[in-house]
């Protein structure tokens, strides 16, 4: 069924955009923790994937709003490795929605050590940017 469903979504014009979506997802759903390597691979995946940029910045948003507690900061450990190594794009895509992002990782994350996990991701990144949680 997932190959008919990969033949339907081929034959439409965001056939592309979906599949790297779907596949980034599925890779997402591995990263439990801050792993390097997976970050790493991650990056790669989304430097060879420049036009679907969009798709890939909206996945990892998505997945954030999903997951609970410290499985957070590996996203965002892998938004940081994106705009730092790749840029362009890249950039502007996270920015977009960057302090509302950031802002709900944080005040969902309350451990006092992965707090200042976050802040240290948050102000290496984009150090012109402040986010004060309500």
């Amino acid at each position: 069924s997932d190959v008919i469903c990969d033949v339907c979504i081929m034959a439409d014009g965001n056939s592309a955009a979906a599949i790297v979506s779907h596949e980034y997802t599925a890779s997402l759903k591995e990263l439990m923790f801050n792993s390097k390597p997976q970050i790493n691979a991650l990056t790669i995946v989304a430097d060879e994937n420049r036009k679907h940029a969009a798709e890939i910045i909206r996945t990892v948003e998505t997945r954030l709003s999903q997951v609970s507690g410290q499985r957070k900061m590996p996203l965002l450990y892998l938004l940081d490795s994106i705009v730092k190594n790749l840029g362009g794009e890249y950039i502007d895509l996270v920015t977009q929605n960057l302090v509302s992002t950031f802002c709900s990782a944080f005040e969902q994350v309350c451990v006092s050590d992965v707090s200042a996990s976050c802040l240290l991701v948050y102000n290496s990144s984009f150090p012109y940017l402040f986010c004060f949680p309500g």
